[in-house]
């Protein structure tokens, strides 16, 4: 545990001493991070918190992701498109049957859930054919929730001794809660009335 002790201390050294230079760094290393789309994703985003601050926290982890995503879905597009044609296209036409309507309120909502490890969700996005704009829109709006939450969370570790008086209640408050469930309300009435609207 010592050992765990003295990294936290020799980061917030090296941030308060180098601020700008550490929060490139560890943008870099989320932007890449998200690139690959490898798991431990939700740990980073604390750390950015706990590092920078909530609101600091919040930018770096955002932008770095939707960017990184945006690099992942890309090269996966490609990579499927280019090596594995028949595979693309068979999946690509059977999604594209459910979501055609209202893509882009789905990937929102994809975004949103917390469950689905990032590669699974970038790769099953990349089979759906949606401009770049639309993506890095929906992985931002979809996104920002969750990072809200863990950046706060990330933030209020700073101090070793709030954690035990930090309760779930302190984060996730109704506002909040009532916030996330209005949207995802208004979300799905709008795929509803695209549907209704469109010729069957």
């Amino acid at each position: 545990m010592n050992w765990l002790i003295q990294i936290i201390e020799f980061l917030n050294i090296y941030v308060e001493n180098n601020y700008l230079v550490s929060i490139l760094i560890f943008f870099l290393i989320l932007f890449l991070h998200s690139s690959f789309s490898l798991p431990g994703l939700i740990f980073l985003v604390g750390v950015a918190g706990y590092l920078f601050g909530f609101l600091n926290g919040f930018l770096i982890s955002i932008l770095s992701i939707t960017f990184g995503s945006l690099i992942f879905f890309i090269l996966s597009k490609f990579f499927l498109k280019s090596f594995f044609s028949k595979f693309f296209k068979k999946y690509s036409m059977g999604i594209k049957k459910y979501v055609s309507n209202s893509s882009f309120e789905y990937l929102i909502i994809i975004r949103m859930i917390p469950g689905p490890p990032l590669m699974f969700q970038n790769f099953i996005i990349s089979l759906l054919n949606i401009s770049i704009g639309k993506f890095i829109i929906s992985t931002f709006v979809g996104f920002m929730p969750l990072i809200f939450l863990i950046t706060y969370i990330g933030n209020k570790t700073k101090n070793f001794h709030e954690i035990k008086n930090i309760n779930l209640t302190d984060i996730l408050t109704w506002d909040f809660i009532l916030f996330i469930f209005i949207f995802l309300i208004l979300l799905i009435v709008r795929i509803k009335f695209k549907n209704k609207k469109s010729p069957q």
